[in-house]
């Protein structure tokens, strides 16, 4: 039976339940046509194994561990006020609000620093880690006290590390669906602005067909005399800061009569102007 108690530790290398290992031994006795022993016998020869392996894993990683990282494990299980250590490296997620986020980044911080120094165990199988990691989770800091001082260190150490990797990803998850909702929120407040905008420029034409027109009649000025052309104001007038033409330049405005009307429909006078400004607002 030597033979098939090497093919269990075999098959505990990749698996952790004792029905997998029972049922690999049971493939080997009918692959070789073995009469079937009882149930309870490769029962006992796939607990054996499995306690066999693991017991070498949890000696493995006690060894690579130094005092100092020891005392760190250790510290954890310790109570303060009813509360451990222990409960908070199970701490998960809540809602990603400020606060709450700013803690969890401070908790991904302290999980770093117990974290730094442990033994690396990714040559193990990841279903035996996998059930390795349920097991220290599913166990309160008084379990923990009361199990052996190398399985205590080794399921520390798995729980450790498989909490810091599971934060670092809930942190980036809550990034990129806080990154992702900013992109949703600005990409319909730009759809709103280019709406708004093209409504103003639809209004324009509106605008603009309400000018009024320039007419070839001379306008009264708020400078007093009848004036078609600014042209020849050069003197600043104080209520509307155009310029006030002088005696001689009114009298020659008025010999040349007519032939100034035609220049006279490209001028307005201030008020006409001001009247345009307010009609173009």
């Amino acid at each position: 039976m030597r033979w098939l108690a090497e093919r269990a530790e075999t098959a505990t290398g990749t698996k952790q339940e004792l029905q997998d290992i029972v049922n690999v031994l049971l493939e080997e006795l009918v692959k070789h046509r073995y009469v079937l022993p009882g149930f309870m016998i490769l029962l006992r020869i796939a607990r054996a194994a499995r306690d066999k392996v693991d017991t070498a894993i949890y000696d493995r990683t006690l060894s690579a561990l130094d005092a100092a990282a020891r005392q760190r494990l250790d510290a954890l299980l310790d109570s303060y006020g009813g509360k451990t250590d222990w409960d908070r490296l199970k701490r998960e997620p809540k809602r990603p609000t400020t606060r709450e986020v700013a803690s969890f980044l401070q908790h991904i911080r302290w999980l770093g620093t117990h974290a730094n120094g442990l033994p690396d165990l990714r040559d193990v199988a990841a279903a035996k880690l996998a059930q390795l990691t349920l097991e220290a989770r599913a166990l309160d800091a008084a379990a923990m006290k009361s199990l052996p001082v190398n399985k205590r260190c080794t399921l520390t150490v798995l729980l450790i590390q498989s909490q810091l990797r599971k934060a670092t990803d809930d942190i980036a998850e809550i990034f990129v669906k806080t990154v992702r909702k900013m992109d949703g929120g600005a990409g319909r407040r730009l759809q709103e602005y280019q709406l708004e905008h093209r409504r103003q420029v639809e209004r324009l034409p509106n605008a603009t067909s309400t000018w009024p027109m320039p007419t070839t009649t001379t306008s009264r000025s708020c400078c007093g005399p009848t004036a078609t052309n600014v042209r020849w104001c050069l003197s600043v007038c104080r209520c509307c800061n155009h310029n006030r033409p002088t005696a001689m330049q009114r009298s020659r405005r008025r010999s040349r009569g007519k032939r100034n009307t035609a220049t006279a429909t490209k001028n307005t006078c201030c008020r006409s102007a001001r009247q345009m400004r307010r009609n173009w607002t």
